[in-house]
């Protein structure tokens, strides 16, 4: 089998919100974090990277393969408006997670009734 550069497809995320940020947790196991990228533009955040081999495959004959390597990238739609300035990524064993601080007017606002 040969081993070629694919796209890797099924990259698992979970997207939430809070009061103050929206959130966005990414399974990248075998990726380093050097091989990331993310970007922001608008309303949508694309993460992307590449999980590269760790040797040299050409003289294996596998009977079985399931471990992928490759280059992967997802888009986005965020829930609501961020600054993107003000954002933070954080990996720890194969899990990036992305803190994307509200921009002001996306936050919730209570608004007191007052007795006249």
């Amino acid at each position: 089998m040969e081993e070629t550069a694919s796209t890797l497809r099924g990259v698992l995320a979970d997207v939430y919100e809070t009061a103050d940020e929206v959130v966005v947790e990414m399974a990248v196991p075998g990726v380093k974090p050097e091989d990331i990228s993310i970007n922001v533009k608008g309303d949508t955040l694309t993460i992307s990277g590449e999980s590269k081999s760790r040797e040299d495959n050409s003289k294996r004959s596998y009977y079985q393969r399931q471990l992928r390597y490759g280059s992967f990238a997802q888009a986005l739609t965020l829930p609501a408006s961020v600054e993107s300035d003000k954002a933070e990524a954080h990996f720890d064993h194969g899990m990036l997670k992305v803190i994307l601080p509200k921009a002001e007017e996306a936050k919730p606002k209570t608004i007191e009734v007052k007795v006249s």
